[in-house]
């Protein structure tokens, strides 16, 4: 079954299949700081714009995500489980809370496995970091030993205080290449969050 996720919906499949309620707190909290914190940036006048290459890249993964989507093919899913689609590949930003995001849906679907959000994929693009702004340091049992290594980095800012890269900032040429040839891949498309 051809499936194109956007980490929105997972996000929003995550927050409302959370039973704790201080774990859905602080995810709304945290939305609330982020568009806060857009909101200020705007009114202080720091508008970023995308140059012709960053817009061209947008459209690169719009147009191939559309294609996906007509051609039913690149983006797949190893069916249903209990009515969801079974996730096998993630993707989301490289920060603290893209790990705990990661950590909840593996609660849903335990084998999923995360892509590009690894510390080669992060350090390639140093250009593109921007600052988390309220980074968590909760316990997160589900990741595995290269991703609990990478999120025990961030938050103890081995590379940058409060790292965050989000998945949108990733070249298209890093994410096709990641993508190509493998089966049984849920492209997780960004929600633009913070993509200027």
């Amino acid at each position: 079954m051809s499936v194109v996720v956007s980490f929105d919906l997972l996000r929003q499949i995550v927050l409302v299949t959370e039973t704790d309620p201080g774990v859905r707190l602080e995810e709304l909290t945290r939305q609330r700081q982020h568009i806060d914190e857009q909101i200020a940036r705007v009114q202080a006048g720091d508008m970023p714009m995308l140059d012709g290459t960053a817009v061209r890249d947008r459209y690169q993964q719009f147009s191939a995500t559309a294609r996906e989507i007509g051609a039913g093919a690149a983006v797949r899913g190893g069916g249903l489980r209990q009515g969801w689609p079974a996730v096998t590949s993630c993707t989301g930003d490289i920060d603290t809370h893209g790990f705990a995001i990661l950590n909840r849906l593996r609660r849903r679907f335990p084998h999923a496995r995360s892509m590009l959000m690894d510390r080669a994929t992060l350090l390639a693009h140093r250009d593109h970091w921007t600052t988390e702004p309220s980074p968590t340091t909760a316990v997160l049992d589900r990741l595995d030993p290269s991703e609990s290594a990478l999120y025990a980095e961030l938050i103890s800012d081995a590379h940058a205080s409060s790292v965050r890269l989000e998945q949108e900032r990733i070249s298209f040429s890093v994410v096709e290449k990641a993508i190509a040839g493998r089966p049984g891949v849920v492209r997780v498309v960004g929600h633009g969050e913070g993509s200027g």
